[in-house]
């Protein structure tokens, strides 16, 4: 699906991916830097138009492309998928920059996910040995299952974060970035 206006914080902007930005999506999904604890991402450009294409048309799928203000450069992907009734799930992350504007593109798809689309639930999973995925959910008010063994056979623990827990979660990352000086 397309969101229509461009969620905008400080530091950084959302906007729904668009053809135009097939390159960037692939390119960042492809760099093993930072996509080591995703699923490889086999396919050329001509692929992504066309994912893209689809996804654009998907009821209850989100894709979004983030750009930095500072510098104007794209930084990264995030999107909610697969949402039914008031649940989605969370994903599509890669993301380059700093560590502030990785939090506020938490914080904006967070605040779109549950002020924006009226989620009450989002939900995901993760690689047991994903650390830095861990403690970034984590900051956003995740709660863990136990973990289980994924259809890879690596281990991997389901996820959620509900819209209390992403309140109070956004509630202190937004103090802590207010705080700094860019």
């Amino acid at each position: 699906m397309i969101y229509d206006g461009v969620l905008k914080g400080k530091y950084v902007e959302l906007k729904s991916a668009d053809i135009a930005d097939a390159e960037f999506t692939l390119a960042i999904r492809q760099d093993p830097v930072v996509t080591e604890y995703l699923p490889p991402l086999n396919i050329n450009i001509e692929q992504q138009r066309e994912w893209i294409r689809r996804q654009r048309k998907k009821e209850g799928d989100y894709f979004f492309v983030v750009k930095s203000i500072n510098t104007g450069e794209k930084i990264g992907t995030i999107g909610i998928y697969d949402i039914h009734d008031k649940e989605g799930e969370g994903g599509r992350l890669a993301l380059y920059g700093e560590v502030h504007e990785k939090i506020e593109a938490g914080i904006l798809i967070s605040e779109f996910d549950f002020d924006i689309l009226g989620l009450e639930q989002v939900t995901g999973w993760v690689y047991c040995d994903n650390s830095p995925a861990i403690r970034w959910n984590k900051k956003f008010g995740a709660v863990f299952s136990e973990p289980y063994k994924y259809s890879d056979g690596k281990d991997v623990f389901d996820m959620s974060i509900s819209k209390q827990n992403s309140e109070a979660a956004r509630k202190k990352l937004k103090k802590m970035i207010e705080k700094i000086h860019v």
